[in-house]
């Protein structure tokens, strides 16, 4: 693979249980799926990001989020992939169903499931939205998801549904253009009813409103693919901004071109066993632009990797062109790089924007560090600071850190809070404090 292809791992559909490692069937399955990682990485040499669309736990417990977060670490560490560059978005599997079965939480999503138009769909999740009570109880099934998909940036608010990157993280193509990704929720209204028919998944217009800008492609993180989707035309209006899609939920692995755009399913890493076709999954992703006097393109090759149940071992899964990966183009608008330009999304000049990317590089990877140490231990270190207010008591665990965080960087207090999270986590972080330079 080219050196300057930009890379990523897709994975999907883990179902991280709490269960002890003799009695972890499919712990041969994660053994196996790194040793494929190590044999391929001698071809794709790097991975720049690590995407996952869902379906990360069982249950949606914060135990069994404990364990993915261990594995991530670890696949992070054999890839090289830095621990900010994990990106992720839940699947119904993420939420905690005991808290979908409250008398409120039931109306709220038969309230919504109930209307009849995207308008209709989008102004009833508002009320509920706008509602302070309506809101919690809206998102409180995902509260042990939101709680660790923080610390990877990717957690669902009321006032942000769904997150993307930005000028600060997005990823580079090989000729400076970007990727930028969106990760959107569609276990919002997830429960013990879901199904394709009567009872889908609601996606709201505010999560995949794309503004379009030069030389910004789009990338698309979705558990459910567009037919668990009550809104009929949201593939139509995601294909129209969002050159890649990527989607979980379904325990096949999938490619198809739409128009100009390109659907990947990623199957699953641990499909129930139970079901009839039983074939572990996981996809690695690589892009590279492609440019001549004619036309500028989008390489796209998608190596599929599959479960060989008599060899035991994950596997390439051929295309019908015999080769070990899928290769797909897509046309792009033609586009210059040019140094003196701004990009319509940032006030920020070229010539500030390296020491503005090592300060956003630095505070995702504190957040993670913060945000992976126990509780206790968080609100330890935020109270030593002084970093907690008496308005923190009536909030979530989620609501808590981000006000933690927020006023650490208000407070320019970023510096401290590394040293005191390196106490703990020092083996993980760098050597020197990079906000005290």
């Amino acid at each position: 693979m080219d050196s300057d292809a930009l890379v990523f791992l897709h994975l999907s559909d883990i179902h991280f249980k709490h269960i002890k490692s003799y009695f972890d069937l499919d712990y041969d399955l994660r053994h196996e799926l790194e040793k494929d990682l190590e044999s391929l990485l001698a071809d794709i040499h790097h991975v720049n990001s690590i995407v996952i669309t869902g379906d990360i736990v069982f249950s949606g417990k914060k135990d069994e989020y404990d364990i993915a977060r261990s594995w991530i670490e670890r696949v992070c560490k054999q890839t090289q992939c830095a621990i900010e560059d994990v990106w992720l978005v839940p699947g119904n599997h993420d939420v905690d169903r005991t808290k979908t079965r409250t008398k409120m939480n039931q109306t709220i999503h038969a309230n919504i499931r109930k209307q009849n138009t995207q308008n209709n769909f989008d102004s009833e999740l508002l009320s509920w939205i706008e509602d302070k009570d309506g809101n919690k109880t809206l998102l409180e099934p995902l509260e042990d998801f939101n709680s660790f998909a923080m610390s990877f940036g990717s957690e669902s608010m009321p006032h942000r549904l769904s997150w993307t990157t930005d000028d600060n993280t997005d990823y580079e193509l090989n000729d400076g253009s970007k990727i930028r990704i969106i990760g959107i929720n569609s276990a919002l209204i997830s429960d013990d009813s879901d199904d394709n028919r009567a009872n889908k998944l609601f996606i709201s217009s505010f999560q995949f409103n794309l503004q379009r800008y030069n030389g910004v492609e789009y990338l698309l993180l979705c558990h459910h693919p567009p037919d668990w989707v009550l809104d009929n035309d949201f593939e139509d209006k995601i294909i129209s901004r969002a050159r890649i899609l990527l989607f979980g939920h379904k325990h096949y692995s999938k490619i198809r071109q739409i128009e100009n755009s390109l659907k990947i399913v990623a199957g699953a890493i641990h499909p129930t066993r139970t079901e009839e076709v039983w074939l572990p999954t996981y996809n690695v992703i690589s892009l590279k632009i492609l440019k001549d006097n004619k036309s500028r393109r989008l390489q796209v090759k998608t190596f599929q990797r599959e479960w060989n149940s008599d060899l035991n071992k994950f596997q390439a899964k051929y295309s019908d062109t015999g080769n070990y990966y899928y290769e797909h183009f897509l046309n792009l608008d033609d586009w210059e790089n040019k140094k003196e330009d701004v990009l319509e999304n940032a006030e920020i000049v070229h010539e500030e924007r390296p020491q503005m990317l090592r300060d956003t590089t630095s505070i995702r990877k504190l957040v993670y560090h913060f945000l992976s140490l126990p509780h206790p231990v968080i609100l330890k270190i935020a109270v030593d600071l002084e970093l907690m207010r008496e308005e923190d008591r009536n909030k979530n665990a989620t609501e808590i850190y981000k006000s933690i965080i927020d006023r650490a960087q208000q407070n320019k207090q970023l510096g401290q809070l590394w040293d005191n999270v390196s106490k703990y986590r020092g083996q993980d972080m760098e050597r020197e404090n990079p906000f005290n330079t």
